[in-house]
């Protein structure tokens, strides 16, 4: 794979953690709102987890493309026990691909249980609190000592 090819998905990745993020705050936002203010959950709390986990996902297969071609993980599976010592092979490597795994699957679970709660008000709890923990995992998870907005190439 062309080089460039990489920059500019690394690039795209690098700022479509802006908008997950933000996604992430606005589900928690409505999903405490909603809970506080007894709204109904349809359609606000499950438009805003639908863009939440839709947006994980793009992010997530964006990632996992990245993962496979990632001259960095390359050179980390090449040679783990020499990785787990070095902080960025460790990290790419191993630490935000299960971090994100683990945020994704939060999500995820949050959405369903929400789906299938018996009342508004449970359904707004659930999903605050298995979003809540998806944006702790998702904010643990990313390499804030890399660059945050990466040049457009």
């Amino acid at each position: 794979m062309p080089a460039s090819l990489y920059l500019r998905i690394l690039t795209i990745h690098s700022y479509l953690r802006w908008f997950v993020l933000l996604a992430a705050v606005a589900a928690v936002v409505v999903s405490f709102s909603g809970m506080l203010r007894g709204w109904p959950f349809k359609p606000s709390g499950r438009k805003v987890g639908a863009v939440f986990t839709g947006l994980l996902d793009l992010q997530l297969l964006i990632g996992l493309y990245l993962y496979s071609t990632s001259p960095m993980v390359r050179a980390a599976l090449a040679n783990m026990a020499a990785a787990m010592k070095q902080k960025d092979l460790r990290v790419f490597a191993v630490e935000h691909l299960t971090t994100m795994l683990i945020a994704v699957v939060l999500a995820h679970i949050g959405s369903f249980r929400a789906k299938r709660a018996s009342g508004d008000k449970s359904a707004y709890s659930r999903a605050l609190l298995w979003y809540s923990a998806s944006f702790i995992v998702l904010i643990l998870g990313i390499p804030w000592w890399r660059p945050l907005f990466r040049a457009i190439t």
